[in-house]
This record gives structure tokens, sequence and C-alpha cells, in this order.
């Protein structure tokens, strides 16, 4: 009776489980469907937000720093619903894909939209606002 060596046994092993995953790897992801929807950008609202004024003590110099950071307010329509998203920044910048009648990948949770944008970013906004369409409206404008 022959006795297999330890290294044999893990070199079978690893190349079966090399072949499966090879082929698992060129199975079509046709059955599989993507999480986005497609969004239409119906506006966009940039604000400047400064922190409260100090009102406390007597000594200016105990005063905290001020800071100013920006909110930008998106609408965005996904099927029969529009969506207001809010994104704080301390940046004045915002990504150029957010522009009114620009079509945009949305994926939406109970609180929180995501955005897909190019290069494989994903950006996310808190749900401020949500309102539904009425039926008519819905139909004719919904995207498919």
């Amino acid at each position: 009776m022959k006795r297999t060596s330890g290294a044999g046994i893990l070199l079978v092993v690893w190349l079966a489980l090399a072949t499966v995953f090879a082929l698992g790897a060129n199975v079509p992801l046709a059955g599989m469907t993507s999480p986005y929807q497609q969004g239409t950008i119906l506006s966009v609202r940039k604000s400047e937000v400064q922190s409260p004024a100090y009102g406390g003590g007597d000594n200016p110099s105990d005063a905290p720093l001020r800071g100013e950071h920006y909110a930008y307010e998106v609408a965005v329509r996904v099927n029969c619903g529009n969506y207001v998203g809010r994104y704080d920044s301390p940046y004045d910048y915002f990504p150029s894909a957010f522009v009114p009648e620009h079509r945009i990948p949305v994926r939406l949770t109970r609180h929180v939209l995501y955005f897909s944008l190019p290069n494989d970013r994903e950006m996310q906004m808190n749900i401020v606002g949500h309102k539904a369409e009425r039926q008519a409206v819905c139909t004719e404008g919904a995207t498919p």
C-alpha cells in the first residue's frame, strides 16, 4: 500500500478548487439583476452652512472657530417617486454628474439614495424628502 504525501493531497485540492472557480467565472450574469434603477436629476440646490454664533462666556478668545460647510440638495425622479437627497461636504465641490435632466443610476434604500458615478464610485445621500406622483403622471413619464 502506497502512502500519499500531504503536499500531493493539497495540490490536488488546490487544482480542483481552481478549476471550479475558473468555470464559475465564465457563467453569464443574465440571471442577476442590478440593484440600480435609472433616475433623472430634477434639480440641484447648493447652500453654504455656517456653524452657529458663539453665545456664552465673557472672553472672545474662548469662542470656538466658526466653520463652514456646504450642503447640496438633489431632487431625483425614480420610477413613480420624487426623492430629495442631502449631501454635506466641507468642500465647495460637487460631482458634475448632478445636473438637471441628466439620467443616473440610483439605488434606493429606506433612508439613503446611492448614486453610481463614473469610475465605479458610489455616492450616498440621506433622503430628506419623498413625494409619490399621481398615477396618470406616473404612467406617462415613468422611466424604463
